[in-house]
C-alpha cells in the first residue's frame, strides 16, 4: 500500500494535542523544578562574605552572591530559553508516530490486514511499529492458512459427505462453513 507523507511542520500541537501537552507539561515542571533548586543551592554556597580588596573601588560587593547574581540569572535564563525551546519541540517526535501508529492499528481492526505502519526514518517508537507490523503479518499468515483449510473443509462437505451423513448434518456444516467463508471475507488478506 503505497503512502504519501506530508512535509513535516516544526510546531504542530493539532496532533495528539493531548499527548504533547501532557508531555510539554511534565518537562516545563521538570525545568522549574530544577532551576529553583539550582538556584536555592547557588544562593546557599555563595552567601559568605568577602574582604574588599581595594577600598577605592567604584563597585562594592559584600558577598559572593553580590558578584555573581547577574551571571547566575544570565545563565539561568539562557538554559530557560533552551529547555523551553526543546520542550516545545520534543513533543511532537512522540505525538507524530504515535498518531500514525494509531491510525494503522485502526486499519488493521478494521480487518485490513495488509496495513503496514510506516514512520519516518528519524521517528521515535519505530522499534514499537515494526512489532506491530510483524504482529500484522503473522495475523495475516495464520488466517490465510484457516482460510485455505476452510475452502478445504467446504470441498469435502459439497463433495464427500453427502454420502455419509445424514442431509440435515450436511445442511448444518454446509450453513457453518458459509458463515466462516463471510468471516474470512471481511478480511483483506
Amino acid at each position: 500500500m503505497a503512502h504519501s507523507y506530508q512535509k513535516r511542520k516544526w510546531f504542530n500541537l493539532g496532533i495528539k494535542r493531548q499527548l504533547q501537552l501532557r508531555i510539554l507539561s511534565w518537562i516545563l515542571l521538570v525545568i522549574v523544578i530544577s532551576s529553583l533548586m539550582s538556584t536555592g543551592i547557588f544562593y546557599y554556597y555563595s552567601n559568605c562574605k568577602i574582604d574588599p580588596i581595594d577600598k577605592g573601588s567604584h563597585i562594592q560587593m559584600h558577598t559572593m552572591k553580590d558578584a555573581l547574581a547577574p551571571w547566575a540569572l544570565l545563565g539561568i535564563s539562557l538554559c530557560g530559553f533552551i529547555a523551553l525551546t526543546v520542550a516545545l519541540f520534543y513533543p511532537q517526535k512522540i505525538a507524530g508516530p504515535v498518531y500514525r501508529m494509531e491510525r494503522g492499528i485502526q486499519n488493521i481492526a478494521s480487518g485490513n490486514l495488509t496495513q503496514d505502519i510506516r514512520l519516518r526514518s528519524h521517528d521515535e517508537l519505530q522499534d514499537l511499529a515494526r512489532e506491530i507490523n510483524q504482529m500484522g503479518a503473522s495475523l495475516r499468515e495464520r488466517l490465510l492458512a484457516a482460510k485455505k483449510s476452510s475452502i478445504y473443509l467446504d470441498a469435502i462437505i459439497q463433495k464427500d459427505l453427502p454420502g455419509y451423513c445424514s442431509e440435515q448434518v450436511v445442511r448444518k456444516l454446509q450453513a457453518e462453513s458459509a458463515r466462516l467463508k463471510k468471516i474470512f471475507d471481511d478480511f483483506s488478506l
